[in-house]
């Protein structure tokens, strides 16, 4: 009764947030015709898009009711993942809403515009060269080349050729692509993974449910093969095909964003204790999800992801289900640790947003203030981290 009741409010707050979200839309775009759609968009504009403290205040109600949703389903895993279509259900509401947060989808859908109709080079042309095409009127970024790899560019052509180069449809097909990316990382950790705490701590990670399938992200595209690869490698014995395999996977990674080459050495190091007869063999093989989650937030405190841009942050959270298979009770114990201070992150980068939404501008004095709310509370939580190992330390001592 108490999972049903929890699931309930789950759907009640994702088809909240569906409305909400097209508080955001922007003004040159119209999605529908439809007198009644007219009618809530001029409304949530009017009463709430400007008025930014009320927007503001609800903003941050609804990430402070997910987390606490997200928190008590933990508790209750294995009954939340019994209800699997309720689960798909909420994820379809959310996929739905309007991309609030970020102005990446129309990116994409634009880049592909120019191979398919334009059949010029995205990663050469940049929007800006095509002012007479409407679509550009609710870009941003127009100045820029595509900066994501050629084999995003690639498969961001199916959605797109479905479209029929009419935009509202090639919007939604572009949503429920990221919406793929996102049920097949559901199958993958409900069907071949062991089910633990883990899983639901990444399926239902406030983070992940806002920036993958609200604003649409790509990066769960570049994630999906990368974890395939790892977990080829977490294989007792790794036979030539999966080494090869893995290869392949983690190049059409690469080939999406660049940022798995980081992967790479992993890969290395793992062909080359192939044939160890040593217990660090083993131990290497169950800190492959913790090595790959740790080395991929790296790249997150550089000057280039502006430490950092929220949906980065999926890069090392989708490791998360696999710590179920570590063993080893100081990895394990490692493993509690990093998720607890990944969680933490992904908190503050959502709330992040609230400067911004306040303000609707990205002024320095507003980046300074995000990167406070972000990084303040995650090195909190490091800090008492810390201070919680070495008591240990210290009891176990005595």
């Amino acid at each position: 009764m108490m999972t049903k009741l929890l699931l309930a409010r789950w759907i009640g707050v994702a088809a909240m947030w569906l409305v909400f979200s097209y508080s955001f839309t922007d003004p040159n775009l119209t999605l529908v015709n439809h007198s009644l759609y007219v009618s809530l968009q001029e409304w949530l504009w009017q009463h709430l898009f400007a008025n930014k403290q009320l927007l503001t205040t609800l903003f941050f109600l609804f990430v402070f009711i997910l987390f606490f949703l997200y928190f008590s389903s933990i508790k209750k895993y294995e009954k939340i993942l019994g209800y699997p279509i309720v689960l798909v259900g909420i994820f379809i509401l959310l996929t739905l809403s309007y991309p609030a947060l970020s102005h990446d989808i129309f990116n994409y859908i634009f880049n592909a515009k120019i191979v398919w109709v334009y059949q010029q080079n995205p990663h050469e042309v940049a929007a800006l060269s095509f002012p007479d095409d409407v679509w550009t009127r609710f870009m941003h970024n127009t100045h820029t080349p595509a900066p994501y790899g050629y084999g995003w560019t690639l498969i961001s052509l199916a959605p797109f050729s479905l479209g029929l180069s009419k935009f509202m449809p090639t919007f939604f097909l572009f949503k429920f692509f990221s919406f793929f990316s996102y049920i097949s990382f559901f199958v993958l950790f409900t069907k071949k993974v062991t089910l633990s705490r883990y899983t639901l701590l990444f399926l239902l990670n406030p983070l992940v449910l806002i920036e993958i399938l609200s604003s649409a992200h790509n990066d769960l595209w570049m994630m999906l093969p990368a974890v395939g690869a790892i977990m080829l490698l977490m294989k007792n014995r790794l036979s030539k095909k999966n080494s090869i395999l893995a290869l392949l996977l983690l190049t059409v990674s690469i080939s999406i964003k660049l940022v798995t080459v980081v992967l790479l050495p992993i890969y290395l190091l793992r062909l080359a204790v192939e044939h160890w007869n040593h217990p660090l063999r083993s131990l290497y093989m169950q800190s492959l999800p913790l090595f790959s989650s740790l080395i991929l937030f790296l790249p997150l405190m550089t000057e280039r992801s502006q430490q950092f841009l929220p949906w980065y942050l999926a890069w090392s959270l989708c490791w998360l289900p696999l710590f179920a298979y570590i063993q080893h009770p100081v990895l394990k114990k490692l493993g509690i640790y990093w998720s607890t201070v990944l969680i933490t992150f992904s908190a503050s980068s959502l709330f992040r947003y609230l400067p911004w939404i306040y303000e609707n501008g990205y002024s320095p004095e507003i980046q300074l203030q995000q990167r406070l709310i972000t990084w303040i509370p995650g090195l909190i939580a490091c800090v008492l981290i810390c201070m919680h190992w070495a008591h240990q330390r210290q009891t176990t001592a005595s």
